[in-house]
């Protein structure tokens, strides 16, 4: 029984990627191991040609995956970050107006309780910002950037050498 053109081109392209041993090929493809031996010769096929390609592109995939689900990570970190650190910039404010509305009706006059009650509030967000702060370094730490901000290596250049170590692997 002759062979499609069409077929042939994909029996070639598992040929060459190695992804599957010749016996493998012969059954997925219904073909006899002889037919096969046969086209590669007719055709000048080589045997595995093209695995370190697919394996680059399967690299070169996963690894973009990677960058993206990491850069996504942080840019959720650091948005959920920004809001939690703006509602108590919110709370703040609100305490700071409070304040000037109590000074200005009681004429600058507030007693010894009341201004440590509101030296207290003020102090709770002090305080709670600085907590945030602290967990949020502590998270970037975590995902392998430091205090200031910034990545210790590119997100990109970190992925690649996790997957170099991988590929050398196997």
């Amino acid at each position: 029984m002759a062979i499609s053109n069409s077929k042939k081109a994909k029996i070639k392209v598992d040929f060459e990627s190695g992804r599957f041993k010749k016996v493998e090929l012969s059954k997925k493809w219904r073909i006899s191991r002889t037919t096969l031996n046969k086209l590669e010769k007719a055709g000048g096929w080589v045997f595995g040609k093209n695995e370190r390609q697919l394996d680059e592109k399967i690299i070169k995939k996963a690894t973009s995956r990677i960058i993206d689900k990491e850069s996504a990570k942080l840019f959720d970190y650091t948005s959920r970050h920004l809001d939690e650190l703006n509602n108590i910039r919110t709370i703040s404010k609100l305490n700071a107006q409070a304040i000037a509305r109590e000074l200005r009706d009681s004429g600058n006059n507030i007693s010894k309780t009341e201004a440590e009650r509101i030296f207290s509030a003020q102090k709770v967000c002090k305080i709670m910002a600085e907590t945030l702060s602290l967990i949020y370094r502590d998270e970037r730490l975590a995902m392998g950037a430091d205090d200031k901000g910034k990545t210790n290596e590119d997100v990109e250049t970190r992925i690649k050498t996790r997957m170099e170590k991988l590929k050398n692997a196997y």
